[in-house]
């Protein structure tokens, strides 16, 4: 039986090393914990494994798919919130 990690069967707070995708506002994606950085080709992208991953969500940045900080030039503006989960309707 295959479990899947943060359902159920393996809760995130038991996982050893969970991998984090914080996104943050007016900037990029933040990324932690292992990861394989992987361009269209098939081939993976050398980065510092030490630091956390930081991502360009602004698509203004010169060293993609890496953050620079150009979202900061160019007013880049979002702040995404989680939506809250649905009512259950079955009552």
């Amino acid at each position: 039986m295959s479990v899947t990690p943060g359902t159920a069967e393996v809760p995130f707070s038991q996982v050893a090393d969970p991998v984090e995708i914080r996104v943050r506002d007016d900037g990029p994606y933040k990324v932690t914990g292992p990861v394989r950085l992987v361009d269209p080709a098939g081939e993976e992208i050398p980065y510092d494994a030490s630091r956390p991953l930081v991502l360009c969500r602004c698509g203004r940045s010169r060293t993609k798919p890496f953050c620079d900080k150009a979202h900061r030039e160019t007013g880049f503006s979002s702040c995404v919130r989680a939506a809250a989960a649905p009512a259950d309707a079955s009552g």
